[in-house]
């Protein structure tokens, strides 16, 4: 309920662009869906996955270069989603 207070508020007060906002539930209205962030993330996810799939793990040309690299990227979005997740679940 929190963030999708947040994020209403955002764009009520023009801090965020306006997005098209879905509920995901009519019995949870704090479980909202923003159409237009979904589909971005799909299309730089497909980008990066097709740019490794086409130069190889192995090779210097991808994005991460190594598969080292990719691990440590893997890593850091799981801790950067504990990290902002924490403060939210002691709310509730």
């Amino acid at each position: 309920m929190f963030l999708a207070s947040l994020t209403i508020q955002l764009i009520a007060f023009r801090c965020a662009p306006p997005l098209r906002i879905r509920g995901t539930s009519d019995a949870h209205q704090g479980q909202v869906m923003l159409p237009a962030a979904n589909w971005a993330m799909a299309i730089a996810t497909i980008a990066i996955s097709a740019s490794e799939l086409e130069s190889g793990l192995t090779s210097t040309a991808g994005v991460f270069r190594t598969s080292e690299r990719l691990s440590h990227a893997y890593v850091l979005s799981t801790a950067g989603v504990m990290l902002g997740a924490s403060p939210t679940l002691r709310l509730f």
